[in-house]
């Protein structure tokens, strides 16, 4: 009696979510932590060509023609922060000193720096120039977009 194995490709595809802002509005958008990529264990011999011809795959990440092998440590830390269905949603700090960029409102697509943030009020002060002078603006937190976002994974 043959017996038939039947092996599978474990996938993990971590994803986040964060609010950008389009046109007028806000919105969430939920993306891959590694846009382009996935990680895939799997049997490289007998499996790389099924993977290779796997629809959206173009590739399998390798150096000097050998596949790259990221650590089971590396993809169990991954997974402490995001697990295989969840989403992290990532909530961008503003503090002093930050570079913003306004999104709404009259001074939208300028670039400041951020000078105080009132956190009761989710608010925060920019200076701006305006009309020769430094002046200091309250805007809502959320008509302003860090201009570096700050990875999900950092603690």
């Amino acid at each position: 009696m043959l017996h038939k194995t039947i092996e599978t490709v474990e996938v993990f595809s971590p994803r986040i979510r964060y609010r950008r802002s389009r046109k007028s509005e806000w919105v969430w958008i939920t993306e891959a932590l590694f846009p382009g990529y996935i990680f895939a264990r799997f049997d490289y011999p007998l499996f790389h060509r099924y993977v290779l011809s796997t629809k959206g795959v173009a590739t399998i990440v390798n150096f000097g023609g050998k596949p790259v092998v990221v650590s089971k440590e590396i993809i169990d830390e991954l997974r402490t922060v995001v697990s295989d269905e969840e989403i992290v949603e990532v909530h961008p700090t503003i503090e002093p000193g930050d570079e913003v960029k306004i999104v709404s409102g009259p001074f939208q697509g300028i670039r400041t720096i951020v000078s105080r943030v009132l956190r009761p009020d989710e608010r925060i002060a920019i200076l701006l120039d305006l009309l020769g002078m430094q002046q200091e603006v309250i805007l809502s937190i959320n008509a302003v977009l860090p201009t570096k976002l700050q990875s999900p994974l950092k603690k």
